[in-house]
């Protein structure tokens, strides 16, 4: 596939899962504990664990462009490490260590389980 093609998958999944983050945050603007980056990443694992089985199924063109479009553009651009890192810093500046190490370990440890669950869910309804 053209390099060209690639990069316009993984734009316009991208726009899409820009767009549908900002959507959370704005669900949770009022606040004050950063609710949506764990939400975004959760939910982004979960999608992503059913998408990468979904993929290893189908094979071939499918498989890359899917890849392309939902796995790397849409769920990259939704899921954040970098909010993660930033909001876990904030936490510990005006709450404390301690609820800045469990939002930290909480959020990617049930990324993990909802990359696992997702995985399980897609094999679940596909096989």
């Amino acid at each position: 596939m053209p390099v060209a093609k690639q990069l316009i998958l993984v734009a316009l999944g991208g726009a899409a899962g820009a767009a549908c983050r900002h959507l959370v945050n704005l669900g949770f603007a009022r606040s004050d504990y950063p609710w949506s980056t764990m939400i975004v990443n959760v939910a982004g694992s979960l999608l992503l664990g059913a998408l990468v089985y979904w993929f290893a199924l189908r094979g071939g063109a499918w498989e890359t462009s899917g890849r392309l479009l939902l796995a790397t553009g849409f769920c990259g651009a939704f899921t954040t490490m970098s909010a993660l890192a930033l909001e876990t810093r904030e936490l510990a500046e005006v709450s404390s260590s301690w609820s800045a190490s469990l939002f930290a370990l909480g959020t990617l440890g049930l990324s993990i389980a909802g990359l696992i669950i997702g995985a399980g869910l897609a094999r679940a309804v596909l096989d």
